[in-house]
């Protein structure tokens, strides 16, 4: 069974897949949505939005600064 990692760090998720069996993490790096007339703090945390399980062994990881 997938583990919940939505919301986690990139860091603490990966962590957390590959304790659960995930030995191969891909990543996809998305950009977060744009407001007009709001200010982006730029902040260095990356935040898993999605996750896919390819195979027993892979799951595929969509990322996005918070």
């Amino acid at each position: 069974m997938l583990p919940d990692v939505l919301g986690y760090t990139l860091e603490k998720g990966e962590q957390i897949l590959k304790n659960n069996g995930y030995v191969h993490v891909n990543r996809y790096d998305i950009k977060a949505p744009y407001f007009k007339g709001t200010q982006q703090k730029e902040r260095p945390d990356q935040r898993i939005v999605k996750v896919k399980k390819v195979s027993n062994d892979m799951v595929v990881v969509w990322v996005c600064r918070s």
